[in-house]
């Protein structure tokens, strides 16, 4: 995404246009994911497109249920993530592997760090399957850039399969980009990211097979203060929302009026539940 990351994220890009202004008699295809109306057309005029022919895609995934939750203030220190982690393992430690695939994405690597310890501890011996106690019969793993290769590759190689061993992820954004794991059909968010355009990207990591599944979204003020670099109003506005369909917000800022889902109210999204 040009305008959500600019030259900052893979600068290279911006002198693709360079080529397509010399090659000008051969045809070009540029494909893009999670594009805003605005981004297409910073994209088309960095590539020095001429005669373009768009083609878009409503991005409304169905099968996803979108919902948004607060979480406890910054000043609880480790309550705030007690309170989003320990449900989870308990769930965990009840379902085992029957938890559904869940993905959780960190913000930072000391929350991830006192997850991963805290259901290390919760868990016990149930974390392990087979019994054996050793990292790769883990049900739970981490990710994050700075990680052993080897279970980074572990760890994605699990999530490809469509019974993974491991059902509990918590991940930075290093987890991400080029994965294809079917059977996901959870994805947490401790802390909301910074833009629409990455919360689709990550939500949308799950249900990957067509299967339903579930967005959840945590925030508190500190998570959306003004002050946070590169946090969007239009980030804000989803948090915050009372008054729309969670799912419409996110199809309308890519340029789309209507959703594609055509089930249940309750089963749309956390706020068309509550006005089911």
């Amino acid at each position: 995404m040009v305008s959500e990351w600019g030259d900052s994220f893979r600068p290279s890009f911006s002198k693709l246009g360079e080529l397509t202004a010399i090659f000008t008699r051969i045809p070009h295809l540029a494909l893009t994911a999670t594009a805003t109306p605005k981004c297409v057309e910073q994209l088309c005029e960095i590539l020095q497109l001429r005669n373009v022919k768009l083609v878009f895609s409503n991005p409304d995934r169905p099968n996803i249920y979108y919902e948004v939750k607060t979480r406890l203030p910054n000043i609880k220190k480790y309550y705030k993530y007690d309170d989003v982690i320990m449900p989870l393992c308990t769930e965990l430690k009840s379902l085992k592997s029957n938890f559904p695939v869940t993905i959780c994405y960190m913000d930072s690597l000391e929350s991830l760090a006192y997850c991963y310890l805290f259901a290390e501890e919760f868990l016990g011996e149930v974390a392990y399957d087979p019994k054996e106690q050793i990292p790769e019969n883990r049900i739970f793993a981490m990710f994050h850039k700075d990680y052993k290769n080897k279970m980074k590759t572990h760890i994605i190689t699990e999530l490809r399969k469509p019974e993974p061993k491991i059902r509990l992820v918590l991940a930075t954004v290093a987890l991400g980009m080029g994965l294809n794991a079917p059977a996901v059909t959870h994805i947490v968010h401790f802390r909301p990211p910074t833009s629409l355009e990455k919360y689709m990207q990550e939500s949308g990591r799950a249900g990957r097979g067509g299967q339903l599944s579930k967005a959840t979204l945590y925030f508190n003020n500190s998570d959306i203060a003004a002050n946070r670099p590169g946090m969007t109003d239009e980030m804000r506005h989803y948090c915050r929302s009372d008054e729309i369909c969670l799912r419409l917000l996110l199809v309308k800022h890519f340029g789309f009026d209507k959703t594609l889902y055509t089930g249940d109210k309750k089963d749309c999204c956390s706020h068309c539940r509550k006005t089911a």
